[in-house]
Formats: structure tokens, sequence, C-alpha cells
């Protein structure tokens, strides 16, 4: 059986995959990719204002698929994280989200999965804890229809509230309560790889919800 050579190859490769999952729990799109983006909600009223990051939560999951010395494989890893301790707001124009101190504690738990030939050999999890220091992201937005945004992103600046790390346009759904506003990210993102003639088919998935209360 080749799995412990496999393992010891695509270990470094896995951990790398959880970071960025990490870093880009909240991103409407995966880095590098070409993704889509949708949720449920409904909105009604003005979203302009200054809001208080109130809650992110949710889960991401990458995986890595390439043919290692004849046998088809993947590692997968599952990030599930919840915020506490949220910092900062967000002042909401008519055409931009601009963060101030954005910043917040998070705990979840990391599960790494191997599989050969699709079937599952190995799967260990792990308890995370860690702090997202405060930041000033900045996205310009457009709404679409009712209930839905969509950010456009910009290089050095989050994709959308809650991010921190890579930058991809993306879209999410949203309801408005009062002075709750949630915002339902759901995607999807995919490309191909091709390194030294080793090619690998990455993917990534996000599923986050965001509440911001307005001040």
């Amino acid at each position: 059986m080749k799995f412990p050579k496999i393992v010891a190859t695509l270990f470094t490769l896995a951990v790398t995959v959880a970071s960025c999952s990490k870093e880009e729990s909240f991103s409407a799109n995966g880095s590098g990719g070409s993704g889509s983006g949708s949720g449920s909600g409904s909105g009604t009223g003005s979203i302009q204002g200054n809001w208080k990051l109130i809650s992110s939560s949710g889960s991401t999951t990458a995986s890595t698929s390439l043919n290692l010395f004849g046998t088809d494989t993947k590692i997968e890893t599952e990030l599930r994280f919840s915020s506490s301790n949220p910092v900062g707001m967000y002042t909401i124009s008519s055409t931009n989200f601009t963060g101030k101190g954005i910043g917040y504690d998070y705990t979840g738990k990391l599960i790494i999965r191997s599989f050969e030939n699709n079937v599952l050999q190995t799967e260990d999890s792990s308890d995370i804890t860690t702090t997202i220091p405060p930041s000033n992201p900045d996205s310009k937005y457009k709404l679409v229809g009712a209930d839905s945004i969509y950010f456009e992103g910009t290089p050095g600046t989050p994709s959308a509230p809650g991010t921190s790390g890579a930058v991809q346009p993306g879209g999410c759904k949203y309801k408005l309560e009062g002075k709750r506003l949630t915002m339902y990210m759901k995607t999807f993102s995919s490309q191909i790889n091709n390194s030294g003639g080793t090619v690998s088919k990455d993917t990534q998935r996000v599923n986050a919800t965001i509440v911001l209360e307005k001040i």
C-alpha cells in the first residue's frame, strides 16, 4: 500500500491549504479560481449607515486531487468556525463597505481527510483557537435586486465584510431585520494547477454567515 508515502508527500500541502482556508474563511470566492456565490434571505430598507460586527460563523472546505504513483489521491481539509469578542465597525455608503478596526477571536475544528480512489483512508481532527487582529477592510459593492450584494473586491482589500486574506469579487444574499443585517455567503471555486508536470485540481467551498448590528 502506497499510503505512507502519499501522506508524507501531501502533509505539507494539507497544512498550507488549511491555513489558506482559515485566512479566507469569509471570502466570497476562493483565491485564484473561478467561482460562484449564492445563499438565502431577503432585504428591505437601506443598508447604509454604521454597523458593528456581531458574529461570523460557518465552514470552509478545501481539497486537492491528483494522481500519485498511479493512485487517485485527494486530501481534504474542513474548517468549522464561530467567532467571539468582535470589535470594530463598518460604515456602509451608497458604494462602499468600509471597516475600521475589524477583528475577532474564533474557535473552530479542523478536520483533515485523505482518500485513495475515492475511499476514505484517514480522518484526523483538532481544535483551533486564534485571534484575527483588527484591520481596516474596504470594498466597493453593488446591490443586485432586493436581497443580494455584489462585492467588487480590489487588490489589497477584502472582497466582503469579515474577510482577511486574498481578494476575489463575489456576492451574497442578505436579510435586514430591524437593526440586524445578516449576510449569507455560499460559494464554490475550482482551478487546475500544473506543477512540474503534476496536474492537480484544487477546490474550495465556503458557507458563512456574518451578522452586523446598526449603531
